[in-house]
């Protein structure tokens, strides 16, 4: 029987006063949420999807066999991990796996014997809060540590269960969701589990999709033989496509999630359309979506009117370039995300994952004025005396993450990157990048363009505001609409 209190004990031990201790991953939670699609993908698909590691390696300072955690306002003293023999049971220590500089935290493996059996928990630490989160395993040892989305905004990681062989457990946790009612950064949102394969590799093939490579091991004999295969999952309309009926809020309008594929060799492309109102017809909501569709297809409308319509002339046109020319280049994937709708204001954002030689992540904000079928402008939302003011303070919180990133362990080229952004910080965020938000059920986000090549400092996109801090800041009728409703 697992002893939990060694565990309990050595990160209460840890960690002192003032820092949460939070579980996230426990079966019952993820049984209530929906379940991870995947689609099958090929070999090539997963080869054109750079490896990337958000995971600083560097090890932190040691003393007398304890690490030394930068977290909160000082650093946290952990036991470093011995594995020596000739131990009995208890807590054996802590090993330290990196430092995601994108989502401020440490990620560490904690190990304990009972009853002469290991176990082990992969925890991670925020480095600001110094808030801790333990993901649970489906076994006795720890998951492998989380691959971050390329936004930051989604985690994902598996385990495959030791003594049984070809399985696997992959969850996805959501980072900072603002429209959570969980009590920390990190929550769940989706899971797979299944007794056919196990997981090799988990690679993002966009913001909100990823692919698996996946193994199982055949024997035959004294023969055992891996044999893989490649599984893609997207995550941006899970759960997002609305009815007024189902949510229990009759205000909502009603959001169908209108899907079709393209087959590409042995890869599927999927492409997501938010129909409003489910009727796919042609309004105006729909052909602000389409024209912005059409956009990034890379064709033109034409006599496209319905999101029927547009689908159907994306795949076919995907289909035929692949099947004359096996051409991968051009728009591979579309999903999308809604951000709040109250029946009043609609705000959805298109994600578009587009391949012309690297693979390019595109987003499309729509914050809709349902009464007055209009889109809402920067101008229509926040109050014209105002707007100088946010600006500053949108740079000002800007500054201080590229400040908090500058202490981090970095390479030169990303040291002279955060120097000149912080040289002139307070022009970092423009009246024009204002016009890139994304309302939500708590507070607008405000999309920083940094002006570097993406994927040169791993920084938040995204500033976030609640709606009470911005109270000042909006006109009295988006006040009305989000705050009074």
């Amino acid at each position: 029987m697992r002893l939990l209190f060694i565990f309990l004990f050595s990160i209460g031990t840890a960690y002192g006063q003032g820092s949460r201790e939070i579980t996230v991953g426990y079966a019952d939670r993820y049984d209530s949420l929906p379940r991870i699609q995947f689609e099958t993908a090929s070999k090539e698909s997963f080869d054109r999807v750079p490896k990337q590691s958000h995971l600083i390696r560097k090890a932190p300072a040691t003393d007398k066999g304890m690490l030394a955690v930068p977290a909160g306002k000082g650093r946290l003293s952990l036991k470093k991990y011995d594995g020596s023999p000739g131990q009995g049971d208890g807590f054996r220590g802590w090993e330290y796996a990196g430092y995601f500089p994108l989502l401020k935290m440490h990620a560490l493996s904690s190990h304990s014997v009972a009853e002469h059996l290991g176990f082990s928990d992969l925890v991670l630490i925020d480095s600001i809060t110094a808030d801790r989160y333990s993901i649970t395993s489906i076994g006795d040892d720890a998951v492998e540590v989380p691959i971050p989305s390329p936004d930051g905004r989604f985690l994902a990681y598996y385990y495959n269960p030791i003594y049984e062989r070809n399985s696997s457990f992959i969850g996805i946790l959501a980072v900072d969701a603002k429209d959570s009612q969980a009590k920390g950064r990190i929550s769940e949102l989706m899971s797979f589990q299944t007794k056919d394969w196990a997981v090799e590799e988990i690679r993002w093939a966009g913001s909100s999709s990823f692919i698996v490579k996946a193994y199982t091991i055949e024997i035959a004999g004294q023969s055992r033989t891996r044999k893989h295969a490649y599984y893609l999952a997207g995550l941006g309309t899970s759960g997002n496509a609305q009815s007024s009926q189902k949510s229990g809020a009759r205000s909502r309008i009603a959001i169908a999630d209108l899907k079709k594929t393209a087959a590409c060799r042995s890869e599927k492309l999927a492409y997501h359309f938010p129909d409003i109102y489910g009727r796919n017809e042609n309004n105006f909501f729909n052909q602000e979506i389409i024209a912005g569709f059409a956009e990034s297809s890379g064709f033109p409308l034409g006599k496209i009117k319905t999101p029927e319509q547009l689908l159907q002339r994306i795949v076919e046109s995907r289909t035929e370039a692949c099947r004359k020319e096996d051409n991968y280049s051009g728009l591979n994937a579309a999903s999308f995300e809604i951000g709040l709708n109250n029946g009043k204001i609609l705000s959805l954002t298109m994600h578009y994952e587009i391949l012309a030689g690297n693979l390019n992540i595109e987003e499309q904000h729509y914050n809709f004025d349902i009464a007055d079928k209009k889109i809402l402008a920067a101008a229509g939302v926040f109050r014209k005396d105002k707007i100088s003011s946010l600006i500053r303070r949108i740079n000002k919180e800007v500054k201080e993450q590229l400040e908090a990133y500058g202490k981090e362990s970095k390479d030169q080229k990303q040291q002279e990157a955060v120097d000149g952004l912080l040289a002139d910080s307070s022009a970092i965020f423009t009246t024009g990048q204002l016009e890139s938000f994304r309302l939500l059920e708590k507070g607008i986000e405000f999309k920083i363009d940094y002006g570097i090549p993406r994927g040169t400092l791993p920084l938040d996109s995204y500033v976030f505001m609640s709606y009470e801090e911005l109270k000042a800041d909006l006109n009295e009728k988006v006040n009305s609409s989000i705050i009074g409703q």
